[in-house]
């Protein structure tokens, strides 16, 4: 364990002043949560916020959105938590900063990160880099330090070595690389959320602009951890890598004052409660919610995952965000690393037989203790209570070293071909292929490409898309 949970409060506050934006940028998560302007804390309590925050003990005060300069008070906002001892970091998307609004903000603020929108980098590299480099600049002459947020979407990662060349160029020296968050558009995540061999090649390119860019600083953010996998677990602890830290070093706070355990699980099931309503320790304390998300790598739905078993799951762990249940495995770690076979427990073969059997289709007894390097009597006891297969000869013992066992989705394809039928001549009225691709398109995990099955069951996919609610 990362050791956090013994804190008595967290380092970082996440918190999302506002979901309004007037953007409408098509990748832009907070969309899915964005309310009335209405719903959200007036001047006279966020500025309560900000003092029961410090008082508690909160070091660094990260405001986001939506966008926070769309709130008029920010300028207050940021002036009471400097004033109260805390970091103020601020992330923008303004295009056009206003001087007289940077001059203000520049005394309590010592971050302001600017987040970059690839497109326009591509699509008029001259024009943007320009823009980019008059709102650095303005920053600067303010008086606060300043750094580009970067998501790595399909487009990102596709045109990488550019987009960092033309950030280079800007003048940034500091550059924080984000996951690409679900946004409520289902064809804009379809179409922007990196494939995992996207990810693959980015990883020594990454690496290379590290080694190779001494004078930037390229950060990623926590839910990116993977990258770290292949580091060893006394060095990661080190360097002080620990993956994800939600309700253990960070915390989220929404707009009307609801403590969560990061800023990405947001909305009611997360809530662990309002901290202008109920004083904040006592629910980093006992808070249900929190208590889960700071144990997480102690719960069986993450122990028994390919992330509980990795060999970096306490410097990474993956990210809960994506988990369809919003608990378990990440399904988009590009490469998840495992024990040796031999040196699986048991939870780890089931892990690793359910990757394993898609491909190969059947196992019989002997192949599995070859496979694990396990007895006979455990191989038989563990095939016959796994709930991926089923015997492919009812007649058989299944105690025999030749008693095959097949992956249950073979069975369940012909299962469905029995009950729709066959014509006279023996053939099915659908084929296996076609049965298949219907099994595909009424399971959301695989029609939506992945897309986190909590979210979907929450409607966060907008009205009126292609695709539309679900």
């Amino acid at each position: 364990m990362t050791g956090y949970h013994c804190l008595t409060a967290p380092q970082t506050v996440h918190w999302a002043v506002t979901y309004r934006c007037s953007s409408g940028c098509s990748d832009c998560y907070a969309r899915r949560l964005q309310q009335d302007g209405a719903n959200e804390m007036d001047t006279d309590k966020a500025l309560k916020a900000i003092s029961i925050l410090a008082d508690w003990g909160i070091f660094q005060l990260a405001m986001g959105g939506g966008e926070p300069f769309s709130r008029p008070d920010l300028i207050d906002l940021t002036s009471s938590a400097a004033q109260l001892g805390m970091a103020v970091l601020v992330t923008t998307g303004v295009t056009d900063l206003s001087e007289k609004i940077l001059q203000k903000l520049s005394p309590a603020v010592s971050i302001l990160q600017l987040n970059i929108d690839e497109l326009r980098l591509l699509q008029e590299p001259e024009k943007e880099r320009a823009r980019l480099t008059r709102e650095i600049q303005k920053v600067i002459d303010s008086g606060m330090k300043t750094g580009a947020n970067l998501k790595l979407s399909n487009t990102t990662l596709t045109n990488s070595r550019m987009i960092l060349d033309q950030l280079e160029a800007c003048g940034f020296t500091s550059i924080t690389l984000l996951r690409y968050k679900p946004p409520p558009d289902i064809d804009q995540w379809k179409q922007e959320h990196p494939a995992l061999s996207a990810l693959l090649e980015f990883e020594p390119i990454l690496a290379g602009r590290v080694a190779g860019s001494p004078h930037l600083s390229i950060r990623v953010d926590c839910a990116l951890a993977f990258v770290f996998r292949h580091m060893d677990p006394g060095e990661a602890l080190k360097q002080g890598i620990r993956g994800c830290v939600a309700a253990q070093g960070i915390a989220g706070l929404d707009p009307l004052g609801n403590l969560l355990p990061c800023s990405q699980l947001a909305g009611y099931r997360f809530q662990a409660g309002n901290i202008l309503q109920e004083e904040p320790g006592m629910l980093w304390r006992e808070a249900r919610i929190l208590k889960t998300y700071r144990h997480i790598r102690n719960k069986a739905v993450f122990k028994q995952s390919h992330c509980g078993i990795c060999p970096s799951s306490n410097h990474c762990g993956g990210c809960r965000v994506y988990a369809h249940d919003a608990l378990g495995a990440d399904p988009f770690c590009p490469e998840p690393l495992q024990p040796p076979l031999k040196n699986l427990g048991r939870t780890g073969r089931k892990i690793d037989l359910e990757t394993h059997l898609p491909r190969r289709g059947t196992i019989n007894i002997g192949e599995y203790m070859e496979r694990y390097g396990v007895g006979q009597e455990k191989a038989v006891n563990e095939l016959r209570n796994c709930p991926l297969v089923v015997k492919s000869d009812s007649t058989a013992t299944g105690r025999k070293k030749a008693d095959t066992y097949s992956y249950q989705y073979h069975d369940q394809v012909a299962e469905i071909q029995d009950s729709i039928g066959y014509t006279t001549a023996g053939f099915p009225y659908m084929t296996a292929e076609e049965i298949s691709v219907w099994l595909e398109e009424n399971d959301p995990t695989i029609k939506y490409q992945g897309y986190p099955l909590w979210l979907l069951q929450a409607g966060a996919i907008e009205r009126g898309g292609k695709e539309g609610k679900p």
